[in-house]
């Protein structure tokens, strides 16, 4: 499997929705976010994650995704599948629509990673950052994805108010 040369990989974007997958990255009661470099929601936060390759198996991506971006190897369970959902955006930048399919997974750590990630090779992250809450002014894609993941919604205190409003979705 290889990456698709720049050029051709631009224009693709425009005709045609990317298949991608997203990390949820849990560790001690916190989740793992990065600080877009990038368009789309370049300077906002968003899970770990990429477009997986012709021939690849989701899971198989989450793994390449883990291993590539954040250097994890061993340490995690075995991810667990939260959601599938699309991301449609316009680009302030080019002018055209991307549009992604989006697996997302939540991959609970079992050890205190021992990640660098300024060699991770995460291009696509300024900054990476790990939070307890979920910030309302988030996309509402990152913010459905941590609820899914069981993380308290902004609008609410506790799990009990979660429970009283119909549970986790």
């Amino acid at each position: 499997m290889k990456l698709i040369p720049e050029k051709l990989y631009k224009k693709i974007v425009t005709l045609v929705p990317l298949p991608c997958v997203d990390l949820i990255v849990v560790y001690n009661g916190k989740f793992l976010l990065g600080k877009r470099r990038i368009e789309p929601e370049a300077g906002k936060w968003w899970p770990p994650g990429g477009r997986v390759l012709i021939g690849e198996k989701l899971l198989d991506a989450t793994e390449r995704k883990l291993k590539d971006d954040l250097g994890l190897r061993t340490g995690y369970r075995e991810p667990k599948f939260l959601l599938t959902e699309e991301t449609i955006f316009k680009n302030s930048k080019g002018g055209y629509v991307r549009h992604t399919v989006n697996a997302a997974y939540l991959v609970k750590l079992i050890k205190k990673p021992d990640m660098n990630f300024e060699k991770s090779g995460i291009s696509d992250f300024s900054e990476i950052k790990w939070f307890e809450k979920i910030n309302k002014n988030w996309h509402p894609y990152v913010r459905h994805c941590l609820e899914k993941a069981g993380f308290i919604p902004p609008h609410l205190k506790n799990r009990c108010d979660l429970l009283e409003q119909g549970g986790f979705k």
